[in-house]
């Protein structure tokens, strides 16, 4: 996408073209390209035709998405149409994926080699049948004993494939999508490469490798290994934990067949700032005035993002802040758009002059990731600018007082109870939450660590990079960053205000201490996952829980999430594939969120070892003690947060607990649905979710017209 901006105005198509070539060179000169590899080109052989996934496809690849056969297939959770526009947007901006959409071949008569073409609507929905991805990462060559050698890097590139169409499978399709895409990435090696290089926190710096090509397929999808192997992949090593197995490339890029009739044409993938798109390449070009182009940011652009560099080209910093133009081509000679190209760049150059007093006007996108969970304000354009760090921008909340700031009220009760990750986006701003609990709670915490110090920390070997990225990142990065009033930077300490401690900025080097800080001075619960040494799932390595529910993470260190979760009713049936993909594929920068609840006979916050679950279907006596008053019970809520840190890779998971009588709940308008909820536990595909869940109450409850009722078992 280059920095003159293009917008769709009509479905009727431009009849006079800008070579493509000579419109890049021109933008490049300006200073002005941002793009990802791939983000303005399509790919065309006489048997298909892969376009960049626009969000004019994103409906009917939810459509498609939605089927249980696909997911399964996929190995991929359900999302939301939200969520999948989300995911299409990634898909055109991350450094380490290559996406195309599979649409059926252009018509025979349409031409034009590397020109913008005129196509009237190739890539529309209708006219999809399904996707190629190329996913990137780095990998390490093994030594005869398979252990990793850390001196000699590769990336490895997981190509995956699907024909979601079922009219468009067993035509040859997904052979066709197959090939073009393997000649694309062969002709744009040295550009992936680069690409991925010079944004990866894992791969800067490093000299590495080549480009392998691998494909992870099910055992039983015979037709799909067949497609892979008549290419040239081979199997390589036996069936995974997840009954897949692993085909690579033979031969690296030099075994990549030529497909006759290759090209690459002009996608000019660009969106008209509503999200909607007429279709391939059926578009006019239009002018805007200094004040469109003053207020780029308000009509979707991001002036301030990070350049793309396409095919290599390096952009100088100071040209990613640039505004956007839009030059008149439709309807005129190339003499005159050359001419009108010029004036464009000039006009560029006017418009930085001003640019610098204009007030800076937050995107919409950014405006959308920020979600106010404390009371306060976050810095907008009057305040001082948002810290950059390893995990996103983090905002200062100005005018914050913790001593009145209300708790979270968070009553997530579902008629039915269905077992699923059910997870929902958070922010590097909103996985940590301060309220006016924060004194007590943290002198709670500081007391059971002095009791119970085995039992609430530890580690084990090889965590000591996770455990020091993670300290470092939240008493530099975050806290005096984010709560100015309660933590304050002095002379390599950091201050807590509130509870009058001192602590070190950088890491101490026994990870016992460093995660004993953490548990002191935040009101979270914190437990680091590694990759198993066998590279199959991840392994609880480190931890800080000073509030745990009936779970004692110092006898699940060491072990696979698939062994920590085993009391759960179902886990392994439904959750432990999806779980430990969910895990591999999470990105640096992506946060995620999921609430829980259960109802409790006490407030207290460290329970590691009263309670036991029973699942066997079954009740007895003692599931009900005598004498329970509404007034002891408690509901008890986990804002379960989790994201990746970027240089250990680890997963971090981030447990805030919150207690709220049920009196408050019944109170507040929330006792039908809670006892709805309950009886719900039943009725989802978990039934055995009730016996697990109950601690004490399941079957006590009933609902009157005056509110709760407790009745005999």
């Amino acid at each position: 996408m280059c920095n003159l901006k293009l917008t769709l105005k009509s479905a009727r198509v431009a009849t006079n073209f800008i070579s493509l070539r000579r419109w890049h060179s021109l933008c490049i000169e300006a200073g002005a390209v941002k793009m990802l590899l791939n983000a303005t080109t399509a790919v065309s052989t006489p048997a298909i035709l892969l376009v960049p996934y626009g969000e004019h496809h994103v409906l009917r690849y939810h459509e498609w998405m939605k089927s249980p056969d696909l997911q399964e297939l996929t190995a991929s959770e359900p999302l939301t149409l939200e969520e999948e526009y989300e995911m299409q947007k990634s898909w055109q901006t991350d450094h380490d994926k290559l996406t195309f959409i599979a649409c059926h071949p252009l018509p025979s008569s349409v031409s034009g080699d590397d020109e913008i073409i005129a196509s009237q609507g190739c890539d529309t929905p209708e006219k999809m049948i399904g996707d190629v991805n190329l996913f990137l990462r780095l990998a390490y060559e093994l030594d005869g004993e398979g252990e990793e050698m850390l001196d000699r890097p590769y990336v490895r590139g997981e190509i995956e494939l699907m024909i979601a169409s079922p009219s468009d499978q067993g035509r040859g399709f997904g052979k066709a999508t197959l090939l073009a895409f393997l000649q694309y990435i062969n002709s744009h090696t040295a550009d992936i490469l680069d690409q991925y290089k010079s944004h990866s926190p894992d791969g800067a710096g490093k000299a590495m490798g080549g480009l392998v090509l691998v494909s992870k397929i099910n055992k039983t999808n015979v037709k799909s290994q067949k497609l892979f192997e008549s290419v040239g992949f081979d199997q390589v090593g036996k069936e995974d934990y997840f009954g897949e197995i692993e085909l690579k490339l033979a031969g690296g890029m030099d075994g990549v067949k030529t497909v006759d009739g290759w090209r690459e044409v002009s996608a000019g993938m660009e969106t008209n700032g509503h999200g909607k798109r007429q279709g391939f390449l059926a578009w006019k070009w239009v002018a805007v005035d200094a004040v469109t182009i003053s207020r780029a940011k308000v009509m979707g652009l991001d002036p301030g993002s990070k350049p793309r560099c396409r095919r290599g080209q390096r952009i100088p910093p100071a040209m990613s802040s640039r505004p956007t133009m839009l030059p008149i081509l439709d309807g005129l000679t190339c003499a005159e758009s050359y001419c009108l190209v010029g004036i464009a760049v000039l006009v560029t150059g006017c418009i930085l002059f001003f640019a610098k007093r204009c007030r800076n006007i937050p995107s919409f996108a950014a405006q959308d990731r920020t979600t106010v969970t404390e009371k306060g304000r976050i810095n907008s354009r009057n305040d001082p600018p948002n810290t950059s760090t390893i995990l996103g921008s983090v905002g200062t909340l100005v005018d914050f007082d913790w001593k009145t700031t209300e708790p979270l009220k968070l009553r997530p009760f579902k008629p039915k109870y269905h077992l699923t990750m059910a997870l929902e986006k958070t922010d590097v701003n909103n996985f940590i939450v301060m309220d006016k609990n924060y004194l007590d709670r943290v002198t709670l915490r500081r007391r059971v660590i002095s009791e119970y110090p085995s039992t609430v920390i530890g580690h084990l070997e090889g965590s000591r990079p996770a455990v020091k990225e993670l300290y470092n990142f939240l008493m530099d990065g975050l806290l005096p960053v984010r709560w100015p009033q309660m933590f304050q930077r002095s002379n390599g300490q950091l201050n807590n205000l509130v509870t009058g401690h001192s602590l070190p900025i950088s890491c101490p080097e026994s990870s016992t201490e460093a995660l004993t800080q953490i548990g002191n001075n935040l009101d979270e619960d914190f437990l680091i996952l590694l990759p198993s040494d066998d590279g199959d799932s991840y392994t609880l390595r480190a931890f800080a829980t000073c509030f745990p529910s009936g779970f004692d993470a110092s006898k699940k260190l060491g072990l696979k999430l698939r062994d920590i979760h085993g009391p759960v009713p179902k886990y392994m049936a439904i959750l432990n594939k999806s779980m430990d993909r969910y895990f591999s594929a999470l990105e640096v920068g992506k946060f995620k969120k999921r609430l829980n609840w259960s109802v409790m006979t006490n407030d207290e916050l460290f329970t590691p070892f009263e309670i036991t679950h029973f699942h066997s279907g079954k009740h007895t006596n003692a599931d009900h003690p005598a004498g329970l008053q509404v007034e002891n019970t408690y509901q008890r809520t986990e804002m379960q947060s989790l994201f990746r840190l970027p240089q250990s890779g680890a997963i971090v998971f981030v447990i805030k607990t919150y207690m709220y009588p049920i009196q408050e709940v019944k109170d507040d308008g929330y006792g039908e649905e809670l006892a709805t909820a309950i009886e719900g536990l039943q009725q989802g595909n978990v039934p055995e979710m009730f016996f697990y869940k109950r601690h004490y109450l399941a079957q006590i409850f009933s609902i009157n017209e005056e509110g709760w009722l407790f009745t005999e078992a």
